[in-house]
């Protein structure tokens, strides 16, 4: 999985491909840890959904935000 992968890599080359700075790449994985495979594609439908909602212009970015906060702590 992509989960998987991305534990098998160096923090500096994961840091570079997603361009996050190094003082944020310990918390990264240590929270990516923590996260089981299944809520990982939970919460990627989750922020799809927002982006298309976001770019769709047909609510206001300010309730779009409050819903995917929701469903992300709901999960």
């Amino acid at each position: 999985s992509a989960k998987e992968a991305l534990l098998s890599l160096p923090e500096s080359a994961v840091g570079s491909k997603l361009k996050m700075p190094p003082s944020k790449l310990t918390a990264f994985f240590n929270r990516l840890r923590l996260w089981k495979s299944n809520e990982i594609r939970v919460a990627f439908d989750f922020f799809r959904e927002a982006d298309l909602q976001l770019k769709g212009g047909a609510l206001a970015h300010s309730i779009v935000l409050e819903r995917l906060i929701l469903n992300l702590l709901n999960t």
